[in-house]
């Protein structure tokens, strides 16, 4: 289990501020991107969206996490799913 992976499962009960924080202050690797994808799929919108703004912050975790998130994130996004 990566440190990402660890976060991701702290934020099922405490939201997502330390994910914000961890991406903003390191680098996601091939793994840790896969995992926060998956937390992403399952996450609420508003905790999904809030992970990609944070991933936002670090140009290498958005390109490292884009290929695993993008058809996802479209696809909840145009499903109304967002309220």
């Amino acid at each position: 289990m990566t440190i990402i992976s660890e976060i991701c499962v702290r934020a099922k009960t405490v939201g997502i501020g330390e994910i914000e924080t961890w991406l903003r202050d390191n680098k996601l690797d091939s793994e840790g991107a896969q995992e926060l994808a998956s937390y992403m799929a399952n996450a609420p919108y508003a905790e999904m969206i809030g992970c990609w703004k944070a991933a936002q912050a670090n140009i290498e975790n958005l390109k490292i996490i884009h290929p695993h998130v993008s058809d996802m994130l479209v696809r909840r996004t145009m499903s109304g799913e967002a309220g």
